[in-house]
């Protein structure tokens, strides 16, 4: 795409993203078999009132957490995630803080 960009699909001609020509024709030619093949679940015979929804997906969450705590690798692993992309993300804010402070604008 790149040697010639006017048979990109793209309307900026391939410039902006190379990369989304390929990715669209992957994702197209695979999707294809689950679109034709595979066949819908039926659908729920009745419609579930918003309120009862929400109450059966808490109790849902409260009981998947309390099943966590017996998981002590998978628990550890949480917290370690959560420090972890916390830290992360102070370095990011940071970054920003600093850069605004020397003079980087915010406008590319």
């Amino acid at each position: 795409m790149t040697l010639k960009p006017h048979w990109s699909a793209s309307p900026t001609g391939g410039g902006g993203a190379p990369a989304l020509d390929p990715a669209a024709a992957w994702w197209a030619i695979f999707s294809l078999p689950l679109l034709f093949w595979v066949p819908a679940p039926p659908r729920a015979a009745e419609r579930v009132p918003f309120t009862v929804a929400a109450r059966e997906g808490v109790l849902q969450f409260v009981e998947t957490f309390r099943h966590i705590r017996g998981y002590k690798p998978v628990f550890v692993f949480l917290t370690a995630y959560w420090v972890y992309i916390d830290g992360v993300n102070t370095v990011i804010q940071m970054a920003v803080d600093y850069g605004k402070s020397i003079g980087f604008g915010t406008r590319i």
